[in-house]
């Protein structure tokens, strides 16, 4: 007799720094969570994982601003827009900016790309000196949902810078 095994359950993506964002608007911080990937912010799991550690979800979600970004141009508008939806004290997330910086780079020869790369770490530095808590995710983790409910025992490779 042969028994054939069952397949490993497939991945959920959960963003890397959602804890961290859950935990920082739990705490009464503004957020601001600017999204690159476009889709990678979910109200309901940032909600479940405030109520899972006690707090109001509802109140924690209304300290999170969130920003999609399909460009560029549309990040560095974000970024400075964030630094004031957070608040002092609070955190910023940039999540997979290399999804809108990619497209600009164009290998050695497009000082143009480098630019810009070069403008967003700036405004990512000047938001780190006004007190807010930077975190940048250059990908997701992947979380399998036999670990736990939350997704708390993620597993795979991630990117994450924080700058403080």
């Amino acid at each position: 007799i042969h028994v054939a095994a069952a397949a490993p359950p497939r991945p959920v993506e959960i963003p890397p720094t959602e804890p961290q964002a859950a935990e920082a608007a739990r705490a009464g911080s503004g957020v601001a969570w600017v999204d690159c990937a476009g889709s990678s912010f979910r109200a309901a799991r940032l909600r479940k994982r405030v109520e899972a550690r006690g707090g109001d979800g509802d109140a924690a979600l209304g300290l999170v601003r969130v920003t999609r970004c399909n460009d560029a141009w549309e990040l560095l508008r974000a970024l400075d827009a964030a630094a004031d939806a957070a608040g002092a004290g609070g955190l910023v997330v940039v999540d997979a900016p290399s999804a809108v910086l990619q497209q600009n780079m164009g290998g050695d020869r497009n000082p143009a790309g480098h630019q810009l790369v070069a403008l967003v770490g700036a405004a990512l530095w000047a938001a780190a000196r006004r007190g807010l808590a930077v975190v940048v995710a250059n990908s997701t983790a992947r979380a399998y949902p036999d670990d736990d409910e939350l997704g708390g025992g993620a597993r795979g490779g991630r990117a994450v810078l924080a700058l403080s």
